[in-house]
């Protein structure tokens, strides 16, 4: 589970973010949400190769930044964030905390936060901004 800001390297543009402290695209307001990343696995809709691939290694709690180039970001295509655009063949960078990490699956990172999860329709924000750092191993 980790937090990440999204900009377009070049000229810092933020495209996504799980800190919810910004507008949407569309005019709405940002929604704290942090999400889950699994790591080693295929690809997550909506999350980079060079994302999943930057996270590996850190230690819970800690925070990382790093540059994605766009074969393992957003390639050639235009990329749409929910803050921003991503024009086509861009850098990208990410600044990300990793939240907590489990071994044991999904349901062990959501212990004791149930109430916070993503979900459009069914979003659920409760109990997001208290998150402690954790391992499931």
């Amino acid at each position: 589970m980790v937090h990440y800001v999204g900009r377009v390297a070049a000229d810092g543009q933020l495209f996504d973010s799980t800190l919810g402290d910004e507008l949407y695209r569309d005019g709405g307001k940002g929604k704290l949400r942090p999400v889950l990343i699994t790591l080693g696995g295929g690809p997550v809709p909506g999350i980079c190769t060079g994302l999943q691939q930057g996270i590996e290694g850190m230690r819970v709690g800690g925070r990382r930044t790093f540059s994605v180039p766009p074969a393992l970001g957003f390639g050639a295509a235009t990329a749409l964030g929910p803050y921003g655009i991503v024009p086509g063949g861009s850098e990208v960078r990410y600044e990300v905390q990793l939240l907590r990490l489990s071994r044991r699956g999904p349901d062990a990172l959501m212990a004791g936060i149930s109430q916070c999860g993503a979900g459009f329709a069914n979003e659920r924000t409760s109990g997001c901004a208290d998150i402690e750092p954790a391992e499931f191993l």
